[in-house]
């Protein structure tokens, strides 16, 4: 889907120096698949993108685990953020657009990092920085998981949920 944002996540992987170079993984498929493809070969980094296609979800928490960094590119119709949920809880950083729901899910410089939406420079920056600290991954990917179970278990969420009904109630 195009508002995924996976467009800014190639454009920026295109500008990273680093080495190793980062490999950009793309999980899930559609008819946006070819035109990515075709810009991940325009930007010269067709050879570090990997279209997965469709993943089964029971297996994304193997394929969380294997990620440094995991991006929330999305620039609409995210009014939450569940994989984002689900990567912190694998103990990996989010590196997230700062847009609706997302910001909700990500405490910026302390589970990971929101950038501005459509900014593939500061996508770039923000994956840079934290490719080369490794210990400030482990440490963000640590306070996710603690900040994910604190906030977003199900017994967390229920509990809101009653409170708002009761609150609504009076």
């Amino acid at each position: 889907m195009r508002w995924k944002g996976a467009e800014y996540a190639i454009a920026a992987l295109a500008r990273l120096r680093h080495e190793p170079a980062p490999v950009l993984v793309l999980a899930g498929d559609g008819p946006y698949r070819a035109a990515l493809a075709r810009l991940a070969a325009e930007q010269g980094v067709a050879d570090r993108v990997h279209f997965l296609g469709e993943w089964p979800h029971a297996a994304m928490p193997d394929l969380f685990a294997a990620a440094d960094v995991v991006l929330g590119a999305s620039f609409v119709n995210e009014t939450f953020g569940i994989s984002l949920c689900e990567a912190l809880a694998t103990e990996r950083l989010v590196i997230a657009a700062d847009f609706g729901g997302f910001r909700e899910v990500v405490r910026d410089g302390e589970t990971g990092l929101l950038v501005p939406p459509q900014d593939p420079a500061a996508l770039a920056a923000a994956i840079a920085d934290l490719l080369a600290d490794p210990a400030r991954r482990r440490a963000y990917g640590a306070a996710g998981r603690r900040d994910v179970a604190a906030r977003f278990s199900w017994d967390a969420v229920v509990a809101r949920v009653l409170a708002a009904y009761d609150e609504a109630l009076r």
